[in-house]
């Protein structure tokens, strides 16, 4: 991992990303037949310097912080489960879109999970993408969000008091998140 990484920050709504990345999830689990993989990955595209953009951001105390864009981070959740056709890759984002419903998935979801975390997406500055190489090939769905170096030691105290709250020590959590960077999911699905 990248000395500066730890410097880099999405900015946004915590528990909306994560109702994203849990939906990928989901929906991986979902879609992928007993015996199948689920790998969750993260990635940093750095910026080139023409894009490195500074941005302000009031947040949720009224502190205002003033951010350089450094890239985005990238989080893909790839399965080896029921895939996509082209048609259904170019509407999978829609609202009440279903593939296959009651062949894959006995009937459950509303259609509306993946259309929700692309609105979430963008409220965040950023967009979700899926690749599958067809029908039965899985898919790799991911969510790229803008990051900005936002180094602890030049946020509010306000906002640092908060993670400290929330997340704890940062330096055990640097050092866990800096091992955990591709997580795979090799557990077998049961029908309890």
């Amino acid at each position: 991992v990248p000395k500066d990484a730890k410097d880099q920050k999405v900015v946004g709504d915590d528990e909306r990303i994560i109702q994203v990345i849990r939906n990928f999830l989901s929906n991986a689990i979902k879609f992928t037949p007993e015996g199948g993989r689920i790998t969750l990955s993260a990635s940093w595209l750095r910026a080139d310097e023409a894009n490195k953009g500074m941005k302000e951001f009031t947040l949720h105390n009224n502190d205002v912080v003033t951010l350089r864009q450094n890239g985005v981070v990238r989080i893909d959740v790839t399965d080896s489960g029921a895939g996509l056709s082209k048609q259904q890759v170019d509407r999978v984002f829609g609202e009440g879109v279903q593939f296959n419903v009651n062949e894959l998935q006995a009937g459950q979801g509303s259609g509306l999970g993946l259309y929700i975390s692309d609105g979430i997406a963008q409220q965040h500055g950023g967009r979700l993408s899926v690749v599958s190489e067809g029908l039965g090939k899985g898919a790799t769905f991911s969510l790229e969000l803008p990051l900005f170096n936002a180094p602890d030691e030049e946020l509010p105290e306000s906002i640092r008091k908060e993670q400290m709250q929330k997340y704890g020590d940062n330096n055990e959590a640097e050092e866990s998140e800096a091992s955990v960077s591709n997580v795979e999911i090799d557990e077998e699905k049961s029908d309890e």
